[in-house]
This record gives structure tokens, C-alpha cells and sequence, in this order.
């Protein structure tokens, strides 16, 4: 599995997942919280991270919206 990200804004990103799918739990959590930690210590505050298309509820892709400040 790989990911790509695509800049949004000045302080927000999408993430996509590209190949396999994750289990649910990683997915849906796991992956939220590794966002939230990179950003964190490359200096971002407040970190918001949205899942706002899923595999699990049948979306064609997984991807992630991450903003912070």
C-alpha cells in the first residue's frame, strides 16, 4: 500500500490510500492518529483529521482531509 497527498490549502492536505484496503479499526482510527502525530511534531496545532470517503462504506477509495494551525 502507498498513500498520496494532495495540498488543499495553506494548512490543509487530502491523503488517498492507493491499493489494498485496511482492516476497519485501522482505517477508521489507526490512521487518524498518525496524521494527527506527524503534524503535531512538524509544529501544526489543533489538528483536525476528517475520513471523508471510505472503502468500508463503499466508497471507491479510502482518503482523509487534515487541517490544522
Amino acid at each position: 500500500n502507498s498513500m498520496r497527498s494532495e495540498v488543499t490549502g495553506p494548512k490543509r492536505v487530502d491523503v488517498v490510500l492507493l491499493g489494498r484496503r485496511w482492516p476497519l479499526y485501522l482505517c477508521s482510527l489507526g490512521v487518524e492518529g498518525w496524521f494527527q502525530a506527524a503534524v503535531r511534531v512538524s509544529g501544526g496545532h489543533d489538528v483536525r483529521v476528517t475520513h471523508t470517503r471510505c472503502h468500508h462504506r463503499g466508497d471507491g477509495e479510502c482518503r482523509w482531509q487534515v487541517e490544522w494551525t
